[in-house]
C-alpha cells in the first residue's frame, strides 16, 4: 500500500509504502474456494443430502436428497424427529442422541456415522455433519448439516477389522497349539530318558 506523504503547506513531498505478506491467507481462501465448490458439487450431484433441525418449532426440514439416503420418496419423510429415530438402527439410535445431546450442550457442531434401516429393510451407513445455531443467551437454535452414504467405505472398514480379529485368534491359536507340542514333546523326552515314572515326576520341561 502506497500513501502520500505531505508536508506543514500540504505539498506532497513523498510517499510511505507498506506491505503485508498474504500468503498464507490467499492459501486459507483457496482451501476454503476449494471446499465450498466440493460442497456445491456433491449437493448438485445428489451425493450429500442437506438437513435442518428447528428447536424453536420442532421441526426437521430434510431436501429430496436426504430422503433418497434413507430410502424415501420426495416428500415422504413428515418433518418429525421422531420419524428419523424411528429410521435409525436400533443399535445406533442411543449413540446418535447421546453424540446429539453433548454437542448441544458443549460444542458448536459434530459428526456421527450410523446405520439407517430403509423401507425395504436393507441397511445402509451415513455421515452426518452438522453446526450448532445459538441465541444471544447460547441457547441451540437449530442445528444445520449434510450426510452422505458411506455404506461401501463402511463395509470395507469392518471386513478388515473382521480379517484383523481373525488374525489375531489365528495367532493365538497357533502358540497355544506349539507351546501344547512342546510341552508334549518334552513329556515324551522325559519319558523315553527316565529309569521310571518317578524321573518323569521329577523332569522339567
Amino acid at each position: 500500500v502506497i500513501r502520500p506523504l505531505a508536508n506543514e503547506d500540504g505539498r506532497v513531498v513523498g510517499s510511505i509504502a507498506s506491505a503485508d505478506d498474504v500468503t498464507v491467507q490467499r492459501a486459507v481462501e483457496q482451501r476454503a474456494a476449494e471446499q465450498t465448490n466440493h460442497l456445491l458439487m456433491a449437493l448438485a450431484s445428489g451425493e450429500l443430502g442437506t438437513w435442518r433441525r428447528d428447536f424453536v418449532t420442532g421441526t426437521v426440514m430434510w431436501d429430496s436428497s436426504m430422503e433418497r439416503l434413507f430410502g424415501l420418496e420426495p416428500g415422504a419423510f413428515d418433518g418429525t424427529v421422531e420419524s428419523w429415530f424411528a429410521m435409525l438402527h436400533p443399535d445406533d439410535r442411543q449413540r446418535v442422541e447421546d453424540v446429539i445431546t453433548h454437542a448441544l450442550d458443549h460444542e458448536d457442531g459434530y459428526a456421527v456415522e450410523y446405520r439407517v434401516v430403509h423401507p425395504d429393510r436393507s441397511v445402509h451407513w451415513i455421515q452426518g455433519r452438522a453446526m450448532v445455531t445459538r441465541d444471544a443467551t447460547g441457547a441451540p437454535l437449530a442445528t444445520i448439516g449434510c450426510s452422505g452414504d458411506v455404506t461401501d467405505r463402511k463395509l470395507v472398514e469392518l471386513e478388515n477389522a473382521r480379517r484383523a480379529r481373525e488374525a489375531e485368534r489365528l495367532l493365538a491359536e497357533g502358540q497355544m497349539h506349539r507351546r501344547r507340542l512342546e510341552f508334549l514333546s518334552g513329556l515324551n523326552d522325559a519319558a523315553m530318558d527316565a529309569a521310571d515314572h518317578r524321573e518323569v515326576d521329577r523332569a522339567k520341561f
